[in-house]
């Protein structure tokens, strides 16, 4: 073992208060050795399920409420799921049953009084991890939770006298599902658990959730495996668009009138070292294509070495580009060092981005999740209120029209699209003045099945003039007229689409409140709404879309030895094809998916005569393709 690496797991030996045995050091491959997939049904059980022996569920409030977690197959019942639509988590073996702590169900209630906080907790057995130097906890989630609980893992070698805790909210900020995935979506959350388990005979592993009275949490497809000898990890990346001869960041654009162009910068990765070896001269890498053409590559100043348990460090990249010309191109990061990454999927980013003739757009066409600002007010009307994203161009342009997603709202409600000025203000604290809008519409149903809309702004000769330098907010405007038992069930918000996996481009969100007559900025989410300029010179450029593959999951269980499953996501619809080579490229098999539908997709692949070994599978979708590794065990 490194002696970086001894001094470091010596350090937090005594932290948890035991010294770790020593054992011959097995090579690091990603093995799984233990796995629950919560198959758990028991028509002889008065409940319907039983939990294995080993299992402990407790319920540690100070009022023995009852909330507890429990075993399902079923969507979750809540009044406040029932009014999102339902969830179920969408994971490999869900079809087995998972655990759920339906905390929304427990507290049903009429109004927002006397609800009772949970503090429930799941004890595994024993763990007995010996001759294993490296231990990686993996499982699916989804959650929504409201006030500020504690949300953890707790793992201690001792019988519970030392403890170490890792967060499991994954960055997510009350009032949204996790990673603001849709109802429909899973989390894979992973942690390195080797510094207090890796070696020991006897690991006690707890999750525990307290300090909250709403929502839900949902577990399946629990692992543990061995680490990668060679796996570095991005935690964070951003990239960012810039104005012309500075660094001021202009936040990203998914889609960027030429005569809007401006440069692409401000690259930025935050690594770790999440496998088992040394990993020397790591540097983020920044390439952007243009119709699968280069156009710009380029390095990082670099990282001599990392062990694991270093803390992350963060590589940044001065150099900019700017685009040339019409087209679509593609953005990659990546983290890379001297030795060859056996988990690359955990430390690459890609991204598209497109150069049109007249649409501004902070956010690609399919919605990651539904937003409103006011799920934390519901308590008021909200007549009259405002979302919207700016955009500052560079140029004099005309606005023509604004397109927003419309994701939910009650048949009935009115709204229109609203160009603004950003005419003074502080950096948090700005006055609008209203240039253009549309015509009012009313929601039906139609509406809702489209999603997209796009009105005309009514312009009159001055308001629709766009001056370089300045900066202009296009947004939605709506009235729901709702009850107040309406209002109490939060009925009264108004929801467009969004996404959060692309740049990041929340400090250019605007709110508007008439309750308190206020501009906020900010958002954790990109508002799906577009800005249309009155330029059409290249309405059709000829060139095929490049992100009708928007992404290819990592392959799960991974490794695997009967059946493991692959995510991916369409754009739009396609014919689908799955390829799987050997390390010689020799094709495998070949699976035509048939022609599958925009949205995420599965799909599930048995052993059948494959061999243990190393294998890459892509997915090929209207020319496009994708190619991720895996790893078929015995």
């Amino acid at each position: 073992m490194d002696t970086k690496r001894a001094l470091i797991t010596f350090s937090l030996s005594l932290i948890c208060g035991v010294m770790m045995a020593q054992s011959p050091r097995l090579k690091g491959n990603g093995q799984i050795f233990w796995e629950e997939h919560f198959n758990w049904g028991n028509p002889a059980d008065p409940k319907g399920w039983t939990a294995p022996a080993g299992w402990k569920i407790e319920d540690n409030s100070a009022d023995d409420n009852g909330f507890v977690w429990t075993w399902t197959k079923d969507s979750l019942q809540g009044p406040m799921s029932k009014r999102d639509g339902g969830y179920i988590l969408n994971s490999a073996t869900r079809e087995n049953g998972f655990l759920a702590l339906d905390l929304d169900n427990y507290n049903a209630y009429k109004s927002y009084t006397d609800m009772l906080y949970v503090n429930s907790s799941i004890t595994l057995p024993l763990m007995n991890f010996s001759g294993h130097p490296s231990v990686i906890m993996s499982f699916d989630q989804l959650f929504k939770y409201f006030n500020t609980p504690r949300m953890v893992m707790e793992v201690s070698n001792d019988n519970g006298a030392h403890w170490a805790e890792f967060d499991l909210k994954m960055g997510t900020a009350r009032g949204i599902n996790t990673q603001n995935l849709a109802n429909t979506g899973i989390a894979h959350f992973s942690a390195n658990i080797s510094d207090v388990a890796a070696n020991q005979s006897q690991v006690t592993i707890k999750i525990t959730w307290s300090g909250s009275i709403l929502y839900f949490w949902m577990l399946d497809d629990l692992t543990f495996a061995e680490g990668w000898d060679n796996d570095l990890k991005m935690n964070h990346w951003q990239v960012q668009m810039i104005e012309n001869g500075g660094n001021v960041s202009e936040g990203f654009f998914y889609m960027l009138p030429k005569t809007q162009i401006r440069p692409v910068g401000l690259f930025e990765g935050s690594v770790i070292n999440y496998g088992d070896e040394e990993q020397t001269h790591i540097r983020l890498t920044a390439e952007i294509l243009k119709n699968g053409v280069t156009q710009f590559s380029t390095t990082s100043n670099t990282l001599n070495s990392r062990y694991y348990g270093d803390p992350a460090d963060t590589l940044f990249i001065s150099q900019t580009y700017t685009p040339v010309d019409f087209g679509h191109y593609q953005l990659t990061l990546s983290m890379q060092s001297d030795q060859a990454d056996q988990n690359p999927g955990n430390n690459l980013k890609s991204w598209y981005f497109h150069v049109t003739d007249s649409a501004f757009a902070r956010t690609p066409d399919v919605s990651e999740a539904d937003e409103s600002p006011w799920r934390d007010y519901y308590q008021y009307t909200h007549e009259g209120d405002l979302m919207g994203v700016e955009f500052n161009p560079i140029a004099d342009c005309e606005a023509s029209s604004i397109s927003a997603y419309i994701s939910k709202a009650n048949i009935g409600a009115d709204f229109k699209f609203v160009l603004l000025e950003i005419t003074s203000g502080s950096a948090e604290t700005v006055e609008m003045k209203e240039l253009l809008t549309s015509e009012m519409m009313t929601v039906d149903s139609t509406v809702l099945q489209k999603g997209w809309v796009t009105l005309p702004l009514e312009a009159d000769g001055t308001g629709e003039k766009m001056m370089a330098g300045k900066r202009y907010v296009a947004a939605v405007q709506f009235w729901t007229y709702l009850s107040e038992e309406q209002l109490i069930n939060r009925g009264n918000t108004f929801w467009l689409g969004s996404t959060k996996t692309f740049p990041a481009s929340f400090d250019k969100q605007w709110t508007y409140q008439v309750n308190d007559g206020v501009w906020k900025k900010g958002s954790s989410f990109n508002k799906m709404i577009r800005l249309n300029i009155n330029n059409h010179e290249n309405r059709i450029d000829g060139l095929p879309s490049m992100d009708l593959l928007t992404s290819l999951d990592q392959n799960f269980p991974n490794p695997w030895s009967s059946e493991t499953h692959i995510g991916y996501q369409l754009e739009r619809s396609s014919e689908v094809f799955l390829e799987i080579r050997d390390v010689t490229g020799k094709i495998i098999r070949v699976r035509n998916e048939g022609t599958k539908p925009a949205g995420r997709h599965m799909i599930s692949v048995p052993k059948d005569g494959l061999e243990s070994g190393i294998y890459f599978y892509t997915l090929k979708a209207g020319g496009e393709k994708a190619t991720r590794r895996m790893v078929v065990g015995g």
